[in-house]
This record gives C-alpha cells, structure tokens and sequence, in this order.
C-alpha cells in the first residue's frame, strides 16, 4: 500500500477542547493506493479529533496519546471511522491505512505494529455490537 498526505502546518491544537483538540485548518487531502487503484479522499476544515486513543495502562509501552508521530496517522484513521464508506466499510483497510501512516510518521515498525493490532482488534470487537465494519 502507498500513501500520501501532507499535514504540515494544518493541525491546531486547542487546549480548551479535551474531548477532541485537534482541529485541521485546512482541508488536507489523503491518497492510497491498492494495487492499481489509487483512492484519495479529503479531511475537510475544521475536521476535530481526540488524537491517539491509547488507554492508560498501555502509556508505559506506547507513550503519550499526544506523540506528535501519532497524530496525523490518527486523524487519519477518525476520519475513517466517521467516513466508513470511504473504505467500503472494511476495518482492515482503515487499520492498515493507520499503520502505514504510522510508518510515514517515523513510528518504531514494532511499536506500528502494537498500534495496528490494538486498534484493528479493538475494532473488531466494537464491531461485535454495531456490525457496521467487515
């Protein structure tokens, strides 16, 4: 898989918003590609996200939510939860586009790869009760 984005200078921080303090201030568009296809999608303005979700028993292992190498890769990957049709509804498109922008970032492969499998299995089992993703 192949990916291109470019984030630079388009994420705000507002620390007054703790439920979701990253906001995109333009729009910042995503591509991968898949084979032969190429499947680029936008994150429009004002598009807000919590950033990396890791629970705090796993901070010792991955460090803090807020790690500037997270970011980008998990506003990415929000966006894609919000936007499951992007995907076709497929959850380990979203996680391995999570991962490879992990990679992007310069995120550590083993510490890319925890990532991956918390996130696509924490996604499989909230898939247990919505039965949106496959």
């Amino acid at each position: 898989m192949e990916l291109g984005y470019n984030f630079d200078h388009e994420i705000e921080y507002n620390y007054k918003d703790r439920k979701k303090p990253f906001r995109i201030r333009q729009g910042v568009v995503v591509s991968f590609k898949q084979g032969v296809k190429s499947r680029p999608f936008m994150i429009p303005k004002g598009f807000t996200s919590d950033g990396c979700s890791i629970p705090k028993g796993l901070r010792f292992l991955l460090g803090c939510p807020h790690t500037p190498e997270y970011v980008p890769a998990s506003i990415i990957h929000d966006y894609l939860l919000e936007n499951p049709d992007i995907v076709r509804y497929d959850r380990k498109t979203a996680s391995t586009i999570f991962f490879h922008a992990l990679l992007k970032e310069g995120v550590c492969p083993v510490t890319a790869v925890i990532m991956f499998l918390a996130v696509d299995i924490w996604q499989w089992v909230k898939n247990l009760w919505t039965r949106v993703w496959v």
